[in-house]
């Protein structure tokens, strides 16, 4: 009935019929999503290289941030299709000069010698995680929704007010050591709920995201068609969240 996706995930499964809502966003990236190179080069050295590319909207939306910095058309480099988690073997292996990653993969081949030549922060706001659930629960299990959403925000005060607590429990679920932990969200903004109050009111900024992001999906052939982006959010959930313990 709900789940963690990313921006694109949403309007993708809108797209195919499932009537989602977005509750909360959870993150946004501001330097987790990351290009790196095999050796040493400037944007401009980029045109004939080859590229590990996920193809997803994220992916395509990195790939045409980075094309579009370094003043590249798409048919001057060469696409390396792969997916996340084989980035670190793409760039071990030499199976592409760059390659586009995210956390905890980035931090991995930072370890292996990588080259950051690009990253999210050069594209604010653009690369999203949200929870979402269906309408119909949204209508049916307010409640259920206003537990799940201030479980997510005590999380969040948890994680800032006692971080290796924090990263002891996670540990587990990110398959990761503790100390490791903090590095998984090595760039990325963690919106309280204030923030995302304003973030997901009408007109804002992740509806603004939205529409870009689909943009981005029609003009990479990850959409056929666009589809209506009204009411993407709901925050009745976020709202009355705040009373609940």
């Amino acid at each position: 009935e709900a789940a963690s996706l990313t921006l694109d995930g949403c309007i993708s499964a809108r797209a195919e019929g499932l009537d989602l809502r977005v509750l909360a966003v959870l993150d946004i990236s501001a330097g987790a999503d990351a290009v790196y190179s095999r050796r040493p080069m400037t944007l401009d050295q980029l045109a004939g290289k080859r590229i590990a590319v996920e193809d997803s909207a994220v992916g395509a939306t990195v790939l045409a941030a980075l094309l579009e910095a370094a003043r590249l058309k798409p048919n001057q480099i060469v696409q390396v299709p792969t997916v996340l988690p084989s980035t670190g073997r793409d760039f071990v292996g030499g199976r592409a000069d760059v390659v586009i990653t995210a956390e905890p993969w980035a931090s991995q081949i930072e370890a292996a010698g990588g080259h950051r030549i690009f990253d999210s922060s050069r594209m604010p706001g653009r690369i999203v995680d949200v929870m979402v659930a269906h309408a119909q629960v949204v209508r049916e299990r307010p409640t259920a929704l206003q537990h799940l959403v201030g479980a997510h925000f005590r999380g969040l005060a948890h994680w800032l007010q006692r971080p290796d607590d924090a990263a002891r429990r996670l540990a587990p679920r990110l398959e990761l050591p503790p100390e490791q932990v903090a590095s998984a969200y090595r760039g990325l903004e963690l919106p309280d709920r204030s923030q995302n109050l304003q973030l997901l009111r009408d007109g804002g900024q992740i509806d603004a995201t939205a529409r870009l992001l689909q943009q981005d999906m029609l003009r990479q052939g990850l959409m056929r068609e666009s589809h209506p982006l009204s009411a993407i959010s709901d925050i009745t959930a976020l709202r009355g969240s705040e009373t609940t313990k």
